[in-house]
Order: structure tokens, then C-alpha cells, then sequence
């Protein structure tokens, strides 16, 4: 994905009808269910359903996107607009602390959402795009070669290191990585522009204010790393999906039927939707 790279190539069909929200500091966990019909959060004491059936969803601070069962529309959920529509279906979405990425269909261009009915390019084509809590903006580059870093104006982006199989902005301020075969994590080190070593072999990986999160090869087990100490912890066994934010971290049982949340190293139920079906996905949301 070099920055010469990116073209200008329209995105046509980006329809959207929502104005600018602000963003909602007090953050928690929404759901889609196994069947993908419903969307559901959780407001700190219950389970409510928000949405209907949904093709995927991506969270963060700003909001909730959900794009259709067809992949054909894509929309924007907040505690003070509801849901409305923000274009055409993408490949992914990336939403950060106030901003709303995504990646066309096609995988052959980024684009910023910045309200109305307005989408601005800002990348070329990508393999995959990547987010977090920490409200940075991560690309892999077509073949997963390359990662580059988004420095805030269209097509103006830093290369990082190599692809990988997942990155992570941290709440932080870091950059993690999960390399591409898997078998070790990283840390970026902005100041040399490499990467450091800090774990080994994972499936997946997550970032809260207070550690990183990993699951295990088998995702068997999930383990926290505190960047303070260089230390890892055996946070609990194994889940479905995870999703953390601040110093929480909410895991969803093997089975789909039950989510917890781990606070000052106590894990506590706070259930599932009543007549969900079981659940497929985590995201942190407003």
C-alpha cells in the first residue's frame, strides 16, 4: 500500500442521512446474535435488542455499524441518533473515537466517513483494515506484504512493518500485532519505527486501557499483557469472542450463551439476552 498508491477511486452508492454525533464517553459491550437477527446491548443492567438482522457488526466509541443481511446498506447506531443509514454495503468498518471507516466491497480503496451524505477517500486498495479503542487506523496492504499507518489526511499514510494477521490500537496509545503466521506479538516502537517481540503463538488479540489480550492457539485459554511490567497473566479458559475497553474485559463462554466481564481481576456474569438463541459476537459500543 504505498502512499502513491492511492488513487482517487469513487465509492458510488454511499448514501447517508446522519447527521454528526458527539461522541459518548461511557462505553459497554454490544451483540449480535448467533442467527444474525438480532443486535442487542447491554445498558449496565440488561440486555436490550436494538437492531434487527444484520450481515456483521463493528463497535467503538463513536458507535455501532451494522451492515444488512445482503451486505448492501451499511448504518450507524448511537445512544442519541439511533440507527440510520450511512451508505453501501463495505468489506469492513473500522470506528474509532470519532470517526467511521470502511472498506469498500471491492477491497480496492479506504474511506472516511465525515457526515452527511459525504464519504472522502483516503487509502488505496487493502487486504484488511483495523482499528481499536486507541483511535488509530491500520492497513494491511492488498497481498498482506505491507502495514501502514493512517496520519490523518487522505492518502497520507507511514509504513509500519510487514502484514500481519491482526493489529490492534491500543487505549494506551499503543500499536500491537499479531504476526502473519501467528506464532508471535508485537509492539510497535514508534519512536525507532520497529516492532518488538512480546509474545508468542495466539489466535486472536484485544486492547484495553490496562493490558493486552490474547487467546490462546486453540483459543482455550486467554492470557492479559501489562506493557507496564512486561508481565502476562492467565486471565481464564477459552471463549467464543472477546471485547475490552477501559479496565474491562468481556468474554463470551464457548457456547455462546452466557457473556462475563472481568473487573479488578474478578470475573462476574451479566448473562445473555433472553430468547437470543446464543450469541455469535462481541464489539465495545456507546
Amino acid at each position: 500500500m504505498s502512499p502513491l498508491a492511492f488513487v482517487s477511486l469513487a465509492w458510488r452508492a454511499m448514501l447517508a442521512v446522519l447527521l454528526l454525533l458527539p461522541v459518548t464517553t461511557a462505553l459497554t459491550v454490544c451483540a449480535l446474535s448467533n442467527d444474525k437477527q438480532r443486535v442487542y446491548r447491554f445498558d449496565g443492567g440488561s440486555w436490550t435488542q436494538i437492531g434487527g438482522g444484520a450481515d456483521n457488526i463493528w463497535g467503538g466509541p463513536f458507535g455501532l455499524v451494522a451492515t444488512n443481511p445482503g451486505n448492501s446498506l451499511a448504518y450507524l447506531w448511537n445512544p442519541s441518533g439511533g440507527w440510520r443509514q450511512i451508505g453501501s454495503g463495505g468489506a469492513e468498518f473500522v470506528v474509532t473515537l470519532g470517526d467511521v471507516f470502511g472498506l469498500s466491497t471491492g477491497k480496492d480503496a479506504i474511506y472516511k466517513w465525515i457526515g452527511g451524505q459525504t464519504w472522502q477517500q483516503v487509502g488505496g486498495g487493502a487486504m484488511h483494515i483495523y482499528g481499536g479503542n486507541g483511535g488509530k487506523l491500520i492497513a494491511t496492504t492488498p497481498l498482506n506484504t505491507e502495514a501502514y499507518l493512517y496520519l490523518g489526511n487522505p492518502n497520507s499514510w507511514k509504513k509500519i512493518g510487514d502484514g500481519g494477521r491482526q493489529f490492534v490500537s491500543g487505549e494506551d496509545g499503543r500499536i500491537y500485532a499479531l504476526g502473519g503466521d501467528g506464532t508471535a506479538v508485537w509492539i510497535y516502537l514508534p519512536n525507532s519505527n520497529t516492532w518488538s517481540q512480546i509474545g508468542g503463538g495466539a489466535a486472536r488479540i484485544w486492547s484495553n486501557k490496562i493490558r493486552l489480550y490474547a487467546s490462546s492457539p486453540q483459543e482455550t485459554s486467554i492470557y492479559g499483557f501489562d506493557p507496564g511490567y512486561s508481565v502476562w497473566y492467565n486471565e481464564g479458559g477459552g471463549g467464543r469472542d472477546w471485547a475490552a475497553e477501559g479496565n474491562r474485559l468481556f468474554g463470551l463462554t464457548p457456547n455462546g450463551g452466557e457473556v462475563f466481564v472481568k473487573v479488578n481481576e474478578v470475573w462476574s456474569s451479566i448473562g445473555a439476552p433472553s430468547g437470543s438463541g446464543g450469541l455469535l459476537k462481541l464489539q465495545i459500543c456507546p
